[in-house]
């Protein structure tokens, strides 16, 4: 899985950078379905 071009494993994502990674991942899908 990518990790947002992040140089740490994911485990170590705050909760900051875990909604971004989560809503990244939220547009990524809807793209898809254009």
């Amino acid at each position: 899985m990518k990790n947002g071009g992040k140089l740490y494993p994911p485990e170590v994502l705050d909760d900051c950078e875990l909604w971004n990674y989560i809503q990244y991942i939220q547009i990524t899908r809807s793209q898809n379905f254009y």
